[in-house]
């Protein structure tokens, strides 16, 4: 049985949620952790990678979080949406500055800015091309 474009909608919406909570919990706990590379320190043949990624990490995690932001849809103007993932980047980067072992950055701080403005780029392109922004006139049933 192949479910409609319309009927699968419904279906994506709470799935992709359930993916945004995932990744915001994930990220939280990244960014608010004392030794966030821990997770791959152990991995000998992952730290010549870490060591490529992670100047680009809060770019890159902060671009997926503004993608995944509007991909689940939240019942949000846009420039609310945006307001709401500047003032996370700007909370968890001046949260740092109570983590032992870390500190606040400014440049962190425009990478998680600048990763936001091009996860919305993105997301504007991708519902341009795709079509994923609802039509006004189509009904949600």
């Amino acid at each position: 049985m192949r479910l409609s474009p319309r009927r699968a909608i419904p279906l994506i919406i709470p799935t992709t949620r359930i993916l945004w909570l995932a990744y915001l919990v994930g990220l939280t706990w990244l960014l608010l952790d004392s030794d966030p590379l821990r997770v791959i320190r152990p991995r000998e043949n992952l730290s010549s990678l870490a060591a490529m990624v992670v100047p680009w990490s809060h770019l890159a995690t902060f671009g997926l979080l503004a993608v995944l932001t509007f991909a689940a849809r939240w019942p949000l103007p846009h420039w609310a949406t945006i307001g709401l993932l500047a003032f996370y980047g700007l909370v968890t980067e001046f949260s740092q500055f109570y983590i032992p072992a870390r500190h606040l950055d400014p440049v962190d701080l425009l990478k998680n800015f600048t990763g936001i403005a091009a996860g919305c780029g993105l997301a504007w392109a991708a519902g341009i091309v795709l079509s994923l922004r609802p039509s006004p006139h189509v009904s949600s049933v």
